[in-house]
């Protein structure tokens, strides 16, 4: 019997190399027609991936199918063996020929040494190749519709997942004093440790234990007799081990202290952390703001009031809020459809808010103008061309007597600038720029391979006023400039350069807006660190030690004068317990400061003179 099992086993296994070479050349005739450049070796693994899993769950499933195809299933029990006996004929081969399988892959996959080719990391692909193997076996003794039983067993893998991510969840929510999580897939995203896949397995087991005790008393009168007798064991083993998961989780994990922090004109920190209430610190005291999730990493400070997206009572409805930072109060100044995201970054321009509103699953973005006085919105839609992949509004100004706002994006890697007007009316320019443009002065500043270029983009294109040769990729981070684009005129920028593929590159450069000079800051080569525009204009270098293990790590931050840097300050961090913690950890900056943890205790220094702001309650 053993000798038919592997002949059996042999014959399916040898269908997975034809499966995968034809899904591959179809793959490639799709990739031709969308003209789209793909490697033999992207095309290749994916699918070769995608046959492991279906390989395991149809050896799986597959377990009875011959002799209940063929009519021999009563044959196949008179037979001298005990039920558990006869599992492990049918079960031994083909164990062993998915670990040969899945050994083949591996090693092919070695031979090329590019982890970049696969849809899913090769951990969560054993892993989903076991529990789908697994599953295959739990549904493989219930007759009915093969198409039907591989359906189920599908699902029944997917809520498997997130039956674990629920575990998670709970020990999350009864851990903080927020419920606004939502079930994720813990294990899939390779975002948790080392226990999760203990528990990943513990309930997977359960799926065995069960079918091993209803597989005992097998006979003809299959369906509801083995039903009954799986179920008696598996709901309640399931239960018992999703709660002794939750209790395992809850004394394990440690709720991070970190989070999202700002720090206001008025001196006032903001923290929202994920697994709590967002808390607002003055010198004295400390309060708390339920309900409200603000994003604190996009938002912008106006007069007296913070405008910042929210996720709100525990929905997924975005929100545009306002918080006076005099009295804590908050009010919704907009709410996004249902289906739609409010993308993090926002800015404001005279009186007017902008935003982009972005619809999931119909690549439809629109630019969202809303009236500060008036909390009147208008909707364009600047999705027209072809769809945008991650828009961000990078410039506002105005244009023939009416108000604009420039919108970066890229699609298949080639760049486009929308310029939206007030009215509605808009015009977009292609461009090849490397990184995300600049708006300032009045004037474009774009980032291509081997030049610098500064000008003007109307209806007809880009009008070059200026074009400085650099050959690399210089990054400017973003966070220099504030999202309140009624700027004054800025009289230089500072730039990191990415010759090497290193955001932490060495070279440091400066462009003088008004002489169009642009030079290596020498006495900056050595350091690694990023440059921070202050709310009076003043910039700064943040040097940040490199080594991750340094015993002596030291903050140095410096006052950059004509191109010049003056050390200002310098801060050496004392790690509790010996631990370095991660870099979004200790160090927040803002145009009003510094946010720095060191030994555990957080410490505000204020721009320019970086002179230690105490706060009694800050934690």
């Amino acid at each position: 019997m053993l000798r038919k099992e592997t002949n059996e086993v042999l014959k399916q296994s040898m269908l997975l190399a034809p499966g995968v070479l034809a899904g591959t050349f179809l793959t490639w005739i799709g990739a031709s027609i969308a003209k789209v450049d793909l490697s033999f070796g992207e095309m290749f693994f994916p699918i070769f991936q995608v046959g492991l899993l279906f390989m395991a769950l149809f050896m799986g499933i597959s377990l009875f199918m011959s002799e209940t195809k063929n009519g021999g299933m009563e044959y196949l029990l008179t037979l001298p063996y005990t039920r558990l006996r006869l599992l492990w004929i049918k079960l031994f081969p083909r164990i062993v020929a998915l670990i040969a399988l899945f050994l083949i892959y591996y090693l092919a996959l070695g031979a090329v040494g590019n982890n970049d080719m696969l849809i899913l990391p090769v951990t969560f692909l054993l892993f989903s190749y076991i529990s789908l193997f697994a599953i295959g076996i739990s549904f493989s003794s219930f007759r009915g519709n093969l198409i039907l039983s591989v359906l189920l067993a599908i699902v029944t893998f997917f809520v498997f997942l997130y039956g674990e991510g629920l575990v998670f969840w709970i020990a999350y929510m009864l851990k903080s004093d927020l419920m606004e999580f939502t079930v994720r897939l813990p294990f899939s995203s390779l975002g948790f440790p080392w226990y999760s896949l203990i528990i990943a397995l513990a309930m997977l087991s359960t799926l065995i234990i069960s079918y091993l005790y209803a597989f005992k008393t097998f006979d003809l009168k299959i369906s509801r007799k083995l039903i009954k007798k799986f179920m008696k064991v598996f709901i309640p083993s399931v239960l018992v081990v999703m709660s002794l998961s939750v209790a395992g989780i809850y004394m394990i994990i440690d709720l991070p202290n970190g989070g999202m922090y700002f720090l206001t004109k008025g001196n006032l920190v903001l923290k929202d952390n994920y697994y709590s209430s967002m808390k607002v610190y003055d010198r004295d005291s400390e309060r708390e703001i339920k309900y409200y999730d603000l994003n604190l990493f996009h938002c912008v400070e106006k007069d007296n009031y913070i405008y910042a997206s929210s996720g709100y009572k525990n929905t997924r409805i975005f929100h545009i809020v306002r918080m006076n930072t005099t009295n804590l109060d908050i009010d919704v100044l907009y709410t996004a459809e249902p289906k739609a995201w409010i993308f993090s970054q926002i800015s404001v321009y005279k009186g007017t808010l902008a935003f982009i509103e972005y619809f999931r699953g119909e690549s439809v973005s629109n630019l969202v103008l809303l009236n500060l006085e008036t909390k009147k919105y208008k909707k364009i839609n600047i999705t027209s061309g072809f769809n945008l992949d991650h828009p961000e509004i990078f410039g506002a100004g105005t244009l023939e007597n009416q108000n604009f706002w420039a919108v970066y994006s890229t699609h298949r890697r080639l760049g486009k600038v929308v310029i939206a007007k007030e009215d509605g009316t808009q015009y977009e320019v292609k461009l090849d720029s490397l990184n995300v443009p600049l708006y300032v002065n009045g004037m474009f500043i774009l980032f291509k391979a081997e030049a610098i270029e500064i000008g003007n983009i109307t209806e007809t294109g880009f009008q070059l006023v200026k074009q400085i040769s650099f050959k690399g990729r210089l990054m400017l981070y973003r966070s220099l400039f504030n999202w309140d684009m009624n700027q004054p005129p800025v009289k230089e920028i500072f730039l990191n350069s990415m010759e090497s593929g290193d955001p932490w590159e060495r070279k440091k450069y400066r462009l003088d807006l008004q002489t169009y000079d642009f030079h290596e800051i020498k006495d900056l080569s050595n350091t690694y660190g990023y440059f921070k525009k202050s709310i009076d204009g003043t910039w700064f270098y943040i040097e940040v030690p490199f080594v991750r293990d340094s015993k002596n790590p030291t903050i140095s931050i410096y006052k950059m004068n004509e191109g010049k840097p003056m050390l200002v300050k310098k801060i050496d961090m004392l790690y509790k317990d010996g631990k370095w913690d991660a870099y979004s950890d200790w160090v927040h900056e803002f145009e009003t400061g510094l946010i720095v943890k060191n030994n555990g205790k957080l410490h505000v220094y204020r721009f320019p003179d970086l002179n230690e702001i105490e706060f009694k309650e800050l934690e």
